[in-house]
């Protein structure tokens, strides 16, 4: 494939976010369109519970819209019959996937030159899919070009291995799974052999058909000559209203940020409000709880001496219901 309640509710943040991949919630249908922001590969972080995947300083070379259509509307859609959705790159390449009760499936590629349907396809994820579950998979297939007959053959294997909260450019995305997908396979033709190694860190959030994030990092041996091509994309949220911007939201100013020994939190909230400060490991630094707020604008003064210097999430809710995140820089 080319392609915040807070912690008086921390406990029930994290239940959250282990949520299950599931059809139809995490299928996307024909129809849809995602606009995605494409930039250079990074380290794609740890895996575990509780995750705070720091990308917020990434930078987009360029932009690109993927479309979902029915395969059957494709050149080749004759050779996926039992494809449900095509992923369409707005060029030429289209991708075909296929949606069970139980799995989510590649079934090949055209890339406008020809297309490669795998009898065998690739097991991308299973329906339904929970944190730490793993799966592995073969694949294969054959297809003929230019009276040559090309031969598929590999593995895929994939774990659910984190959940957490990303730091994207545009914001913080709560409620993520992460899905990791090994497809280690090669194309072998007269007297060349293709030696595929593609790995895909896939993050998902909750009641969204498209990963928010895919970070790829894809190896090809042909023969002895190595090449590698490593990517990353991330969703508009402007386009798909990923941004956690509800009605019940809190909107926050951390000034300064970056920040030395303390730092000021301007929020509108009334009641209770629990503030925490969680670090790159999902351990939470800090927790101050802040009682009977009148009604508009607070400000709050927030100690963090005692933290050390790094990239900090500050989560907060009120007890009516709104919530909050904000990305801190201790110095």
């Amino acid at each position: 494939m080319r392609i915040v309640s807070l912690l008086a509710v921390f406990s029930c943040v994290a239940a959250q976010a282990q949520f299950t991949l599931a059809n139809p919630e995490h299928v996307p249908g024909p129809g849809l369109s995602f606009s995605v922001n494409l930039g250079p590969f990074v380290a794609p972080g740890s895996g575990g519970a509780n995750q705070v995947w720091d990308f917020s300083s990434m930078v987009a070379t360029g932009i690109d819209t993927l479309y979902f259509v029915d395969p059957a509307s494709t050149p080749s859609g004759a050779d996926f019959a039992s494809s449900t959705v095509a992923l369409f790159d707005g060029d030429q390449d289209y991708s075909y996937f296929q949606a069970t009760a139980t799995e989510f499936l590649l079934n090949g590629n055209d890339d406008g030159s020809y297309a490669f349907p795998m009898s065998d396809p690739s097991k991308y994820w299973p329906f339904p899919c929970n944190f730490n579950d793993t799966w592995s998979d073969v694949l294969g297939g054959s297809v003929i070009v230019q009276a040559q007959t090309v031969t598929r053959a590999g593995t895929v294997t994939g774990i659910a291995d984190g959940y957490g909260t990303l730091l994207l450019p545009f914001g913080p995305v709560d409620d993520v799974l992460r899905v990791v997908v090994d497809e280690n396979y090669q194309d072998a033709v007269s007297i060349i052999t293709a030696i595929h190694d593609v790995q895909t860190h896939y993050y998902f959030k909750r009641f969204l058909p498209f990963p928010v994030l895919q970070i790829t990092n894809r190896t090809t041996n042909v023969n002895g000559s190595i090449t590698t091509l490593q990517t990353a994309q991330w969703v508009d949220s402007a386009a798909v209203g990923v941004l956690e911007r509800w009605s019940t939201g809190i909107d926050a100013q951390l000034i300064p940020n970056p920040a030395v020994g303390s730092t000021t939190l301007s929020f509108e909230a009334d009641g209770n409000v629990e503030v925490n400060v969680i670090d790159l490991t999902g351990r939470v630094a800090l927790t101050q709880r802040l009682k009977s707020l009148s009604p508009g604008i607070q400000t709050h003064t927030l100690d963090i001496s005692t933290l050390s210097s790094g990239t900090y999430m500050v989560r907060f809710a009120d007890s009516k219901g709104g919530i909050g995140a904000k990305k801190l820089v201790v110095r």
